[in-house]
C-alpha cells in the first residue's frame, strides 16, 4: 500500500507541483521527523521524487529532493504538525478517519 503525497502550485499559478508515494514506513519515519523536528531524506524507491524534510527555527520544509530548487513548501509548524498527524493515520491504515474511504486490500 503506497500513500500519495502531493505538493501542489509550485508556482503560485495552480499549476505545476510533484507527486511522492510513501510505504506506510516511510510516512511513519517522516511523521516522526516532523514530529521531532529532525532532517530526514527518504530512499529512492520508484521514478517518483525522493522527498525530504529540513527544518529551521521556525518551518518544516518538505523538499521533494529531483525537482531542482523549485519542489518544496514550508510549512509552520503547526502546519507541520498537522501533516505528521495525517501521515501517522495514513501509516496506521485510518483512511477512514479522513475521507471515510478504505481501500479494498485493508477491508
Amino acid at each position: 500500500m503506497r500513500i500519495r503525497l502531493w505538493l501542489r502550485d509550485l508556482t503560485g499559478t495552480g499549476a505545476g507541483g510533484a507527486i511522492v508515494l510513501l510505504s506506510r514506513h516511510e510516512a511513519a519515519v517522516m511523521a516522526n521527523a516532523i514530529n521531532t523536528r529532525s532532517n530526514w531524506i527518504g530512499e529512492k524507491t520508484s521514478d517518483m521524487p525522493r522527498i525530504g524534510v529540513s527544518v529551521t527555527e521556525t518551518s518544516t520544509i518538505i523538499r521533494f529532493m529531483e525537482c531542482r530548487g523549485e519542489g518544496h513548501i514550508a510549512l509552520t509548524v503547526t502546519e507541520a504538525g498537522r501533516l505528521a498527524s495525517w501521515l501517522h493515520d495514513m501509516a496506521d491504515g485510518r483512511w477512514r478517519d479522513h475521507n471515510g474511504y478504505v481501500p479494498e486490500v485493508v477491508k
